[in-house]
This record gives C-alpha cells, structure tokens and sequence, in this order.
C-alpha cells in the first residue's frame, strides 16, 4: 500500500471498534517513484496523526523504510530525516535496515527474493529486530510489573468470608435517621 491507502482506511473505520495496544507503521517504500522525500514524510506524520487520533492509548512505532535494490542511499537519507523529524512526536522510531545491507549500504541480495521484498530470512531478520525494539513489558504505554491474567481462577473473597463481609456493612453502614423517620422509598448510594 501507499500511505494515502493507509489514510483512506483509518478514515474510514479501520482503526475504528476496538483499542490497540501497539501500532507498527511501515510505510512509504510504494511512495517513492510518485513522491518526493518530504512528502514521503510529512505522509508518515499524517498517518501517525491519525493514528493517535482514533487509537489515543495505543504506543505507537514507526520503521524506517526497508532498504530495496537501487534505492539504498536514497532510502537511508529519507530515514535518517524521518528519524530526526519524529524526535518530538509520541513514537517509537525502529530502524530495521541494519541487518539487511552490506557495509557498503547496499542491500545483501540474499535476503530478498526481487530486490524490493525480503525473502524468508531477511523477514526473520525483519522479525528479530522488532522483538529486540518492541517492549512486550509495556501495555498502552505503561510498563507492567506482573502478570496480566485474562481469566481468574479464584473470585474475590471478603476477608473471612461472606459472614465478615455481612458483619462490616452492619458495623459500617448505617442508614440516615433523618431518612428513617421520614420514610422514603429509593435507593441510598454510599460514596466513599
């Protein structure tokens, strides 16, 4: 996809019924034969934008653009802007070229299947830079100490029991006199 693809989606409800917890952008490689540098980029900050829009919670990554076959100066100076552009925006940037090009900066032909897509082991290597960079400790941008289970095996119990629990709203809670003399019929909410 292009990025004003990816654009279209977000308006239009991609992002839409549900909340995220991490959000990976990798875009901008089918922007550039139609679309200069900082298009590209001011591109990946409206997509972030829209992104932080719909999905306020969500940490949010942006990759660099995946060195591809000739374009790999070009691609490596876009990144670096892109880079130094988002230093002030609410993201993480992910650089994932390291492990797909040579010294040289031109891609290592072995990890790509046509010059432009990684084959199975540059996509391993894709892969094993993301985990390094992706926090799993984190959920909507707070690190989490402990444990996180889905389901409880043991329900919640009032310290002794339901006889205590009976035993503390007695001692604790006591309807208003002046409501008792009056008699009124409806609920009394407690606010702690």
């Amino acid at each position: 996809d292009r990025i004003e693809n990816a654009l279209w989606r977000i308006y239009h409800g991609e992002l839409d019924g549900y909340q995220a917890e991490k959000v990976i952008l990798l875009m901008g490689t089918n922007n550039l034969d139609k679309n200069s540098d900082d298009e590209i980029i001011n591109g990946i900050h409206e997509l972030v934008r829209a992104v932080s829009h719909r999905q306020p919670f969500a940490i949010i990554y942006v990759a660099g653009i995946l060195p591809r076959h000739g374009k790999e100066e070009r691609i490596a100076h876009l990144n670096q802007a892109l880079q130094a552009s988002l230093q002030n925006e609410r993201v993480t940037y992910i650089d994932m070229s390291s492990e797909l090009i040579q010294p040289d900066g031109k891609i290592i032909k072995e990890l790509f299947t046509d010059g432009l897509h990684p084959n199975q082991e540059g996509y391993r290597r894709v892969a094993k830079m993301l985990e390094k960079k992706i926090d799993p400790t984190s959920k909507f941008g707070v690190k989490i100490k402990e444990k996180i289970y889905k389901e409880v095996d043991v329900a919640p119990e009032f310290p002794g029991g339901l006889s205590e629990l009976m035993k503390f709203i007695e001692n604790n809670f006591h309807f208003p006199i002046e409501l008792s003399e009056s008699a009124p019929i409806g609920r009394v909410y407690v606010q702690a």
